[in-house]
């Protein structure tokens, strides 16, 4: 069975791992051994990501949720229902006390950490949402879509502030610049983009199209080979 996702713990001790056997595992990076398994979702466990002080491991999963987890004890300690699709992806936020994720039913949601409530649907995207992320103070969302498109988002209000288009094909990824003034993307067209959020969001274009690119909006990449 497939591993499909790895996270490392912020001390660098310990790594979660992702795999199609409905479980995520954790392990000792020194020892190389096992020292639990997360086990409790019906279907292939596809995204892993440990909290910001390692406490906790948040799972996401081809059976429509969301799962934390005690990293020290195994014991699961919440579920995040709500998504009608696979649950391609889990992040939490700089804080921890937010989680994100991102689903084929064409949604990202943000959820609570202590309650497990939902607190906002961020709908717009008209195919799967391939990848959810936050930027590092958390304001804002960055969805990645086999639509073509990259979405922006306000996480307080859900906000949808602009809508990056110009791909040719599914976008698989999306992160910030660790000073939030950029968005790189990562496209099955071969391409890698990185777009200038400082002008981006000042005002420009709603919908940023191939021919309204500037030099200062969007800088594309072209090496890589699809095999």
């Amino acid at each position: 069975r497939g591993v499909n996702s790895i996270s490392f713990s912020s001390n660098d001790a310990v790594v979660a791992t992702a795999g199609s056997d409905k479980t995520a595992r954790v392990w000792s990076v020194c020892s190389g051994q096992q020292t639990s398994v997360l086990a409790g979702h019906d279907n292939a466990v596809t995204s892993v990501s440990f909290s910001g002080d390692g406490t906790l491991i948040a799972t996401a999963s081809a059976d429509t949720t969301a799962r934390l987890w005690c990293t020290e004890s195994g014991a699961q300690v919440q579920i995040f229902r709500g998504h009608t699709g696979i649950v391609g992806s889990v992040v939490f936020s700089n804080t921890s006390t937010r989680l994100l994720t991102a689903s084929d039913d064409r949604t990202s949601r943000l959820w609570d950490v202590a309650s497990g409530n939902e607190l906002l649907c961020l709908r717009g995207h008209t195919h799967w949402v391939t990848a959810a992320s936050f930027s590092s103070d958390a304001k804002l969302i960055a969805t990645a879509s086999r639509d073509h498109t990259v979405r922006l988002w306000a996480s307080q209000t859900g906000d949808q502030l602009r809508i990056l288009e110009g791909n040719k094909q599914h976008v698989y990824s999306a992160c910030f610049s660790p000073e939030n003034t950029r968005l790189a993307t990562a496209s099955f067209d071969k391409s890698v983009r990185v777009w200038d959020l400082r002008h981006l969001l000042r005002g420009g274009l709603l919908c940023i199209r191939d021919r309204a690119l500037t030099e200062s909006s969007q800088r594309t990449l072209r090496h890589h080979r699809r095999h």
